[in-house]
């Protein structure tokens, strides 16, 4: 009984799901000829159904610069094994913007939630 419940639950919560996103993990990678280790890309998934949820905090008080920031969070089924840190490519109305996974994501019977900030390339 429980578990048509959580079916059923998550049914509907997928039907949320606009966004389609890529999983790409970095992994160390040795050259054979120079010894040398560089990171290499990897790609876990593509594609995956998700949903993005935004939440903007209040301009900085009075007297401080305007700063605004914004917490991203994604949406997506439980199933699905996000490494933290990895980058998460989110394709939504068209557009695909890159971000970072902070930490291991909320798991719950319905879904998963990965909190998320935007991805900046390191020089």
């Amino acid at each position: 009984m429980l578990q048509m419940m959580w079916d059923a639950a998550r049914g509907e919560i997928e039907k949320l799901y606009e966004d389609r996103c890529d999983i790409v993990v970095s992994d160390p990678e040795k050259d054979p000829e120079t010894g040398i280790t560089r990171t290499a890309e990897r790609t876990l998934y593509t594609a995956l159904p998700c949903r993005l949820s935004f939440l903007s905090s209040p301009a900085a008080e009075a007297g401080m610069a305007p700063l605004q920031s914004q917490s991203v969070k994604l949406f997506l089924a439980p199933e699905a094994e996000i490494p933290p840190g990895c980058r998460i490519d989110v394709t939504r109305m068209g557009r695909t913007v890159q971000y970072k996974s902070s930490g291991p994501p909320a798991m719950y019977p319905t879904h998963q939630e990965i909190t998320m900030e935007l991805y900046e390339e390191t020089p």
